[in-house]
């Protein structure tokens, strides 16, 4: 199997309709996907990472209204809750479902979703200076982060690994959940921070994070 080292790299059958779908989806949604420049791997299965989620538990991005009543896409949101479900946390992917109307959809910022866990009594990790310790840690433990990848947007990281080789970040985009992105590990670290802000956030719920490195939160 080769490994396109461009990003963003996706798995997809025809390249025009998926392009076509992407545009459509940025316009109704509000969460900018992907530019044109797309490069995409043979059409054949990726393999899984070691978290995975089936795709019947996998959430697409939906418009939702936040608490200021604007209305967008929740690729935030719609991150989260996978990254709840991935590690069987399912109280705080209902808390989730069950705040809609108080801002747990629509548009999100890093310290509102914060704010969030805070609230909901959640021990997490997070970092918005690229951290990538915290994405190794939870790789290491099985475990999804919310980071905020491509422009205006929130996926999910599912961990890294190797193929074929090749060091690789395997990724899912709320906006195609039926597929696993894979982008060449050193690509995707330079691109989430340089080009994307560096915003990741685990949440360890019930679970204290070994302190094996620095956290730009430490909320407890």
């Amino acid at each position: 199997m080769q490994i396109v080292l461009k990003d963003p790299v996706y798995h997809a059958e025809k390249r025009w309709r998926v392009l076509l779908l992407v545009l459509v989806i940025a316009w109704l949604l509000g969460c900018t996907a992907p530019g044109p420049n797309l490069v995409y791997l043979p059409d054949q299965p990726q393999p899984p990472p070691a978290a995975d989620l089936p795709v019947e538990l996998r959430l697409k991005n939906w418009i939702g209204t936040d608490v200021d009543g604007d209305s967008g896409g929740s690729c935030v949101h719609a991150s989260t809750r996978m990254v709840a479900r991935v590690a069987g946390e399912y109280d705080l992917d209902l808390a989730w479902f069950e705040n809609a109307t108080r801002g747990y959809e629509g548009p999100e910022s890093a310290g509102r979703l914060l704010d969030k866990f805070n609230a909901q009594g959640v021990i997490f990790g997070a970092t918005e200076d690229g951290d990538v310790g915290l994405l190794e840690e939870a790789s290491r433990e099985n475990r999804w982060a919310i980071i905020f990848y491509y422009p205006g947007h929130s996926i999910a990281f599912c961990g890294f690994d190797v193929i074929d080789g090749q060091p690789v970040a395997l990724l899912l985009d709320n906006n195609f959940p039926e597929a696993y992105i894979v982008v060449e590990k050193q690509l995707f670290i330079d691109s989430w921070v340089h080009a994307y802000g560096g915003f990741a956030c685990v949440p360890w719920v019930r679970q204290v994070v070994p302190r094996t490195y620095a956290r730009t939160y430490e909320r407890w």
